[in-house]
């Protein structure tokens, strides 16, 4: 997948591999990928960013503004569905704008991930009761 962009200052491009037996035959993620960006006048190269790192900040940062306008402020139960990048960005950014509810569920069609995930976030959040819900 290619995604360029420009503006006065820069020329950026984001290059996005899809490899969905890398997981199973290599234990890596199914995407990844980078950012780079490139000074539009000189051509030297501004920076190089990782792009499963970027954009579930950028995916999990949307979630995190839609909660803390639109979600009740004394919910109990957090439900994210998945265990991969985003889901465990969304837990951060909705923890960010919202007291740690006292479940969290985690539903994902690998239980193993699913529990890697939640061993994770107790790990990070020392204080939340979590339960795992595989389907």
């Amino acid at each position: 997948l290619f995604k360029p962009c420009f503006n006065q200052d820069v020329l950026g491009e984001k290059v996005v591999s899809v490899r969905p037996m890398n997981e199973s035959l290599y234990n890596l993620p199914s995407h990844s990928g980078c950012i780079l960006l490139w000074d539009r006048h000189t051509g030297l190269t501004k920076c190089v960013m990782d792009a499963q790192f970027i954009t579930g900040r950028r995916t999990a940062a949307g979630s995190g503004l839609a909660t803390d306008l639109f979600a009740r402020t004394d919910c109990q139960v957090l439900t994210v569905f998945g265990a991969g990048v985003q889901a465990e960005e969304h837990i951060r950014a909705i923890l960010t704008v919202r007291q740690a509810p006292r479940t969290i569920y985690i539903v994902n069609r690998n239980i193993d991930k699913a529990n890697a995930l939640r061993r994770k976030i107790v790990a990070e959040l020392q204080q939340t009761e979590m339960e795992i819900v595989a389907l």
